[in-house]
């Protein structure tokens, strides 16, 4: 009996694109969802990273990486 082994390949890319506004990469993020939900691409994540007046930069994030270890942590520990 002869098996084939297909392996999968898992690609991570980091992807920044600037905008004018927080509007409009709130837009093009919409979208992505979109394409996402059609099975076109595959997200991870899409942060949206708006740097303020005094310096500081606010992070608009979809999925929470503390949220996310919070449950996990929960799920193991049970």
């Amino acid at each position: 009996m002869q098996y084939d082994v297909v392996e999968r390949m898992q690609m991570a890319d980091l992807v920044q694109i600037t905008f004018p506004t927080e509007e409009k990469a709130e837009q093009v993020r919409q979208k992505l969802l979109d394409l996402q939900k059609e099975y076109l691409i595959e997200l991870n994540d899409a942060v949206i990273a708006v740097k303020q007046p005094n310096g500081h930069v606010k992070l608009n994030q979809l999925f929470h990486p503390t949220a996310e270890c919070a449950v996990t942590g929960t799920i193991w520990d049970a």
